[in-house]
């Protein structure tokens, strides 16, 4: 505590929105994460608006730094909401963290929230919103030579396409990850592309489709599932 207060209280909003980010990671398993992450980020926000109120003597530099991290605040919540099913708040979360990203500035952060809230708009059943969003992220991404990063983007690309049907294109835009992630050796994107492969092969497999031809693509299917399983397995 002393250390943090030497440091100034927006260190510990930092740490405090962080430490939800990783622990949202571990929503689904476990309950306590979630409640936890809800009390950081409300600690955090409570700290940031104070530096934030027109009447505070913040400097410039620490009101930029303030809006940072509540953009990043906004995502760890969109994050959240997004893994506890409530897809509706983490789009307002998400499109909140957007616009603070846009006016502090920060293109590569700006792009992770925009790929996210795209593909949560296609889960809400706003497919023509949701590829417009993770197209602009991914446009930046690839803007910014981010390799792996766009490699995530056309796997997040494809899933999408899968969702609303189009599974050529998502079997392309899968096939586009798998390159790019290979090429840096970012095998977690790696494993995207490969599942997301297996789910646009299944997914296209029609009833009026010859036997022989459907048995060939689902088999395929599989072994795209399989090598993605294995990837994920040696991850830990």
């Amino acid at each position: 505590r002393d250390l943090l207060a030497t440091a100034g209280h927006t260190t510990e909003a930092a740490l405090n929105v962080w430490e939800a980010l990783a622990r949202n990671g571990r929503a689904k398993e476990e309950e306590h994460d979630i409640d936890e992450s809800v009390r950081l980020l409300k600690s955090a926000g409570e700290i940031l608006s104070l530096v934030m109120r027109p009447e505070s003597d913040a400097s410039e530099a620490r009101r930029w730094r303030a809006s940072s991290l509540l953009a990043l605040l906004y995502h760890a919540r969109g994050f959240g909401l997004r893994a506890r099913g409530q897809t509706r708040p983490a789009i307002e979360a998400y499109r909140r963290a957007a616009a603070l990203w846009r006016q502090v500035d920060v293109p590569i952060c700006l792009a992770w929230t925009l790929n996210n809230l795209g593909f949560v708009e296609v889960e809400e059943g706003n497919g023509a919103t949701g590829l417009a969003l993770i197209k602009e992220a991914l446009d930046i991404r690839r803007e910014l030579g981010a390799r792996a990063l766009t490699g995530v983007s056309y796997a997040t690309l494809s899933l999408a396409l899968v969702y609303i049907g189009e599974y050529e294109q998502a079997k392309e835009n899968a096939e586009r990850a798998l390159r790019l992630c290979r090429a840096v050796e970012y095998r977690l994107g790696e494993g995207l592309a490969l599942r997301n492969l297996a789910e646009a092969l299944r997914r296209s497999v029609a009833r009026g489709d010859p036997p022989e031809e459907r048995m060939a693509t689902l088999r395929e299917a599989r072994d795209y599932a399989a090598r993605a399983y294995r990837l994920f397995e040696g991850m830990g």
